[in-house]
């Protein structure tokens, strides 16, 4: 747990900065990132989160994690290991979304149908934001097509009531809010990561565009 909450682009800048440096000294591998601060990499207006869900699949990454903590004032948790029993059952390619490379470690985020089965599996009255963030991302204003993407991430589950309820609310406000405020918002958000990679292509554009449609601009 960080000791203050960090902001969409600080997730981004530390997180990039973890893969460089695990790459300058010749490590292989890559790491994960879930929950709020993969929402975090796509999304510039999330608001801030208190830590960073992931792990790393690599030989050893604690000396850098460290290091990280001390310069940016966070504690030497920072980085949740714990995340990684959260994530669905089906975790296969369909799961993860590169975002950064450096070498050979890689930064992936969990993809955005992955994030929304998991917000709501989850079913906290905190994720509703991000629910509804997801599904406008996705073009989603349907109960039955959120309800097989769930499915999908957790086979022979089904909704819990709760998340069911928080569902549809989600959906009505998807459906209430205007089109092109929607796509404005997807719009900057891929312009932002963009920007974030000295002005060319980020490594994810391509597979960000396929996630937010045709509302680009």
């Amino acid at each position: 747990m960080s000791s203050r909450v960090v902001e969409p682009d600080e997730v981004r800048a530390i997180l990039t900065e973890l893969v460089r440096r695990l790459s300058a000294l010749g490590r292989e591998g890559s790491v994960h990132v879930i929950g709020g601060a993969a929402i975090a990499l796509i999304n510039p207006e999330r608001v801030a989160t208190e830590d960073v869900d992931g792990y790393v699949r690599l030989a050893d990454a604690t000396d850098v994690l460290l290091e990280l903590a001390r310069e940016h004032d966070l504690t030497h948790d920072w980085f949740n290991w714990k995340a990684q029993g959260l994530q669905p059952p089906v975790a296969g390619p369909e799961m993860w979304r590169e975002v950064f490379r450096d070498g050979s470690v890689v930064l992936v985020a969990a993809s955005t149908e992955a994030l929304l089965a998991m917000k709501l599996n989850a079913a906290r009255a905190k994720d509703m934001n991000d629910i509804i963030w997801l599904l406008d991302v996705l073009g989603i204003a349907d109960f039955d097509e959120a309800e097989r993407i769930f499915e999908h991430f957790y086979p022979g589950d089904g909704l819990k009531p709760v998340a069911q309820e928080r569902l549809k609310f989600a959906i009505e406000q998807v459906r209430d809010s205007s089109s092109d405020t929607g796509g404005l918002r997807r719009s900057r958000a891929l312009r932002e990561i963009d920007a974030y990679y000295g002005g060319q292509p980020a490594p994810a554009s391509d597979v960000i565009e396929g996630m937010y449609g045709d509302d680009l601009s």
